[in-house]
């Protein structure tokens, strides 16, 4: 029996398998990292390897591969959708290139170099000198032009997302994890020491908070080139 209005619904979908990998493989990066800290790191390599808050290791590596993930998924969406509409439907192309930025800077730590430069144009001193000696002032001169553009972003490229409104919802729940984690928690890195229990709790939330979210950016950008959901016309 169909609906009176003729309209139909999306039939929610389960966590594709590789998804749900992915979330259990950021939860084993999460316990390395403390299991290393509860051990006391008896193992300098080993503990570089695992640091959560460190570059150049495997959790820089894993969340440059989720978000490279994203950018691929996306392009894949917006070169297919740009094909079919043209017009300005450009904008899509905006969202695998902002994703492709956060694979780049896991690995590069673009941000953490200006981040540098800033605090010695704009303060003329170290950041350890300052009010802000574990961030810097990037946290501040970034933060809020940066959420600003993800949310002019969202709101530009949503009417072309309306029949993918599941994979839309997962993307933007997983990027105000991700905007939490990397600038709200991290803010808190200046109010504790570096590898006391308070530090490393704040590290651990931060990078989940992270990791998780870059997860279910990528499940919603997959969403995107996903067949057509099946829809239920039944009463």
């Amino acid at each position: 029996m169909s609906r009176p209005n003729g309209e139909t619904r999306e039939i929610p979908r389960p966590m594709p398998a590789f998804i749900g990998l992915l979330y259990g493989f950021a939860v084993v990066l999460c316990a390395l990292y403390v299991g290393d800290r509860l051990i006391g790191s008896p193992s300098d390599t080993l503990a570089t390897f695992v640091d959560l808050d460190l570059d150049q290791n495997l959790s820089t590596w894993y969340a440059s591969l989720l978000w490279f993930g994203c950018a691929f998924f996306s392009w894949e969406f917006a070169r297919h959708t740009h094909r079919r509409l043209r017009g300005r439907s450009w904008v899509l192309f905006l969202m695998p290139a902002l994703f492709l930025a956060f694979s780049i800077d896991e690995v590069a730590r673009l941000h953490e170099a200006l981040g540098v430069a800033l605090d010695r144009i704009l303060l003329g001193v170290d950041r350890t000198e300052t009010w802000l000696p574990a961030t810097g002032i990037w946290i501040i001169v970034f933060a809020i032009p940066l959420v600003i553009a993800i949310v002019v972003l969202g709101i530009v490229v949503r009417p072309y997302l309306e029949h993918k409104r599941a994979a839309f919802t997962l993307i933007v729940v997983g990027m105000a994890m991700v905007l939490v984690g990397a600038l709200g928690i991290e803010a808190l890195s200046n109010l504790v020491e570096v590898g006391s229990t308070e530090g490393t709790i704040q590290v651990l939330v931060e990078e989940a908070l992270e990791l998780v979210g870059a997860t279910t950016v990528l499940w919603g950008c997959y969403g995107l080139v996903r067949p057509e959901p099946i829809l239920d016309t039944s009463a």
